[in-house]
């Protein structure tokens, strides 16, 4: 049982379906219900379209309790989602894992 974050499109939509086709449960998660649906369709049952944004927390608990309601538990995480930010301004403090603005870019 896999959650897996921008599994709608490109890489994490290939990931999901590679996950499927092994036998793993797939919970995944896109921004917009359009994506989630379409991807709900092209993957069957029993897998789990939901549509959240994982850059806020309080979607990402939701996404994990609603996954562990579903299956009954959670083997592995994918984040897959991106994080796009305008290339002339500094992240926040809370993306820990962001560049040092005191670089040129």
């Amino acid at each position: 049982m896999i959650l897996i974050s921008g599994g709608t499109a490109g890489i994490g939509l290939a990931c999901a379906q590679a996950y499927a086709k092994s036998g793993a449960q797939v919970a995944f998660i896109g921004l917009d219900q359009a994506s989630v649906a379409a991807t709900g369709e092209l993957l069957g049952t029993p897998h789990l379209g939901i549509c959240a944004d994982f850059s806020q927390e309080e979607d990402v608990k939701a996404a994990i309790d609603q996954t562990v309601a579903t299956f009954g538990r959670l083997d592995a995480i994918h984040n897959n989602a991106v994080l796009r930010v305008h290339p002339n301004r500094c992240m926040t403090p809370r993306d820990r894992n962001g560049p040092d603005c005191s670089m040129s870019m």
